[in-house]
Order: C-alpha cells, then sequence, then structure tokens
C-alpha cells in the first residue's frame, strides 16, 4: 500500500503528501477541490461561542480581521491547533464530528448561548439544526465555498484514494468510472468519518476504509492498517 493520491484542498494536501512521504509512501497531490473565499459578513452581534468546523473555517475568519476573546470549540485537533495561533481557549470533542461537537456544546454551553458556526457554504447543516432544536441562539458565517478543480491523475498503480469531504467524492468517482480499470480493482478509499463512508458506499465505491479522524496520524495509521 505505498501510491496514494491525496484529494484533498490545500494547503493541507501538501503537507500531508510530505508527511506520508516522510514515511515512505508515494503521495500524489492532486486536490479536486479549491477553496475560496465568500463575501459573507460575520456577524455582528456579539457571540459567546465561536464553533470551527475546519481549518479552512479559522483561516478565512482570520484573513477577514476576526478576532475574540471568548471561547472558540474546533472539530478536530488540526483546527484547534490552527485557531491556537490566535485565541488562547480552544475545546475540542471528544468524538472530532459534528456529533461530537453538539455532544459537547450540549454539555458545556447553558441554552440561549449565542453561538457562530463559522463553515464552509454547501456544508451540513447537522449542528445547526441540532443546537437550535435545544434553544441556542444560533448563527452561521459561510467563510469560505468549495469549488471544482482541474486535475490529471493516471489510477494505474494507485493503491489509495485520501478523500476529506463529501463534497470531494464525485470528481473521484468521476474519474474511476472513467478509468479503463474493473471496479473490482479499484484503490482503497480512505475518509476521515463513518458519515462519509456511508455516503461513497451509496456511490457505489467499495473498499471504503475509516481513518479516526482528519489528522496526518490517522490517515497514517488507516495506511498502515491496510498495509497489514
Amino acid at each position: 500500500m505505498k501510491r496514494v493520491w491525496v484529494t484533498r484542498t490545500e494547503p493541507g494536501a501538501s503537507r500531508l503528501g510530505s508527511f506520508l512521504k516522510s514515511k515512505g509512501y508515494v503521495p500524489f497531490v492532486a486536490p479536486v477541490m479549491e477553496i475560496h473565499a465568500t463575501d459573507d459578513p460575520r456577524p455582528r452581534k456579539s457571540i459567546d461561542l465561536w464553533v470551527f468546523v475546519s481549518t479552512h473555517a479559522v483561516g478565512h475568519a482570520v484573513s477577514s480581521g476576526w478576532s475574540t476573546s471568548g471561547k472558540c470549540v474546533a472539530v478536530g485537533t488540526a483546527t484547534a491547533d490552527a485557531l491556537k495561533a490566535h485565541v488562547s481557549d480552544v475545546a475540542v470533542p471528544r468524538v472530532q464530528s459534528t456529533e461530537g461537537l453538539l455532544e459537547l456544546i450540549q454539555r458545556d454551553f447553558v441554552t440561549n448561548t449565542s453561538v457562530c458556526i463559522v463553515a464552509g457554504r454547501g456544508g451540513r447543516t447537522d449542528l445547526e439544526k441540532g443546537l437550535r432544536e435545544h434553544d441556542y441562539d444560533v448563527n452561521t458565517w459561510l467563510a469560505y465555498k468549495r469549488c471544482p478543480t482541474q486535475f490529471n491523475v493516471k489510477l494505474e498503480g494507485i493503491d489509495a484514494i485520501l478523500i476529506g469531504s463529501g463534497a470531494a467524492l464525485s470528481p473521484v468517482m468521476d474519474t474511476l468510472r472513467k478509468s479503463q480499470i474493473p471496479c473490482a480493482k479499484w484503490p482503497h478509499i480512505i475518509v476521515p468519518s463513518e458519515r462519509i463512508a456511508n455516503f461513497a458506499k451509496t456511490q457505489g465505491l467499495g473498499n471504503v476504509f475509516v481513518a479516526q479522524g482528519a489528522s496526518k496520524e490517522a490517515v497514517l495509521q488507516a495506511l498502515s492498517a491496510l498495509d497489514d
């Protein structure tokens, strides 16, 4: 399990590729989506709790001049690390997912807390809905959007494909279908959550494996498990 297609967005894709190369893998960094800022304004009202669902959310918030003395929650360790360069108090859920965020907020913050979810356009709305159902004052700041890229990858010899979001599944699936490789011999698909895995299977993808999150260590562990 050596040749790996990294489909994630930049700059994380190149960082992950360099990490995997240092561990003996042969990465092909070819993102299928790219990230652009939106013109969605950040909330002007007082916010008690900022919730960041990705490192992109952090980057675009900071570049727009965002700052806060309030509390922050990050979906996972990579997002938390990005936040810690700008704020001192960052919480991370035990389960690094939307469901984990909802559990953490319900446990640690009273209802009616003013919450701002910093996310990407076209992403999941489960967290917003869940918080509203539990009487939180929810605001959503769609600070970035994903756009398709032009990429060129030869699938022959690729052992595994790393997918970071549900949005990446469609272009990957199109590439697989256009290839001359029989479905039974398609590369292994590694995703960061059960939700994306289930979605991948509905799209006809087999050999789907779930990493324990989106961190480089989780990806390495998943690849190592496939090597065994």
